[in-house]
């Protein structure tokens, strides 16, 4: 004889056929509604077959340091369900708290694929404490998962760099700024700076950097430093002209070029990659 539980299962289905048929317009009525299952009283129910203490030992002894070790500690700590687990992020944990968040299921659709649902119940949306040694298990697996998506961001972006067509886009990219700059910049300056911070030692430092680019300013603008007092006074003459035809015509030419174009693609491109790898 059938189950129970097979017996509601022809029913629900005999039902949802019906249905079908009434939106067809076949039938008028679902002779199946006014069915009303009982169970039998003699039914023995079927005894769920669960893993002892001691074999749960055995089994965690032979995955200890295997990739499984976490998904079978999960398991045992909390009997999520099978779907529950495989829906579970990073963020659902709560590190300092030590407890998981359930609230999305996996099941198997059509070909194969993977679809993700809410839990099947209002009441499997839920909280699970877990074991000190479970959590563990999880900040370990965490870092690991954090170093694994730095190394692949590092990795894309050496590719991405060390590509000839990028190269060729990043230097047209240089030489146009290059070009830019050049207009931009003042033809002639002339001038005093004095500056100076509380720190003498500051102000050394600055003054040092500042030293570098002396071939460019040294001809025509005396830089003074203070090192006594917090000060800065500039008395400064500039002059030039910004041409904005010349702007837009170096602009158009770095849009129009197909190294150019090519980089934005490659560019695009990679932070597609990078967005599916934080999937």
């Amino acid at each position: 004889p059938l189950s129970f539980r097979t017996v509601q299962d022809v029913k629900r289905l005999m039902s949802v056929v019906l249905n079908t048929a009434i939106g067809c317009g076949y039938i008028t009525e679902n002779v199946n509604d006014g069915v009303k299952l009982r169970r039998p009283a003699n039914e023995v129910t079927k005894k769920k077959d669960i893993y002892t203490k001691e074999e749960m030992a055995i089994i965690l002894k032979h995955v200890k340091g295997t990739d499984v070790e976490l998904l079978i500690m999960l398991a045992y700590d909390s009997a999520m369900r099978r779907g529950e687990l495989c829906g579970l992020k990073f963020s659902d944990f709560c590190m300092e708290e030590g407890y998981v968040n359930v609230s999305r299921n996996v099941t198997q659709g059509i070909d194969s694929e993977c679809v993700v649902t809410s839990p099947k119940t209002k009441n499997s949306v839920r909280k699970i404490y877990l074991s000190a040694e479970t959590m563990e298990l999880v900040k370990k697996a965490h870092l690991e998962y954090k170093k694994q998506k730095l190394q692949t961001k590092v990795n894309l972006v050496k590719a991405f760099i060390q590509n000839e067509e990028n190269i060729k886009g990043i230097k047209k990219i240089f030489r146009s700024i290059k070009k830019i700059l050049k207009r931009l910049l003042p033809k002639k300056i002339k001038g005093h700076v004095m500056f100076g911070v509380n720190d003498p030692c500051t102000t050394g430092q600055a003054l040092g950097v500042l030293a570098m680019f002396y071939p460019y300013y040294g001809k025509s603008l005396v830089i003074e430093p203070d090192f006594t007092n917090q000060a800065l006074v500039a008395d400064v003459y500039l002059k030039g002209y910004i041409q904005i035809v010349t702007l837009c015509i170096i602009a158009i030419k770095l849009i129009i070029d197909a190294n150019f174009r090519k980089l934005i693609k490659n560019f695009k491109r990679l932070r597609e990659e990078d967005k599916n790898g934080r999937k």
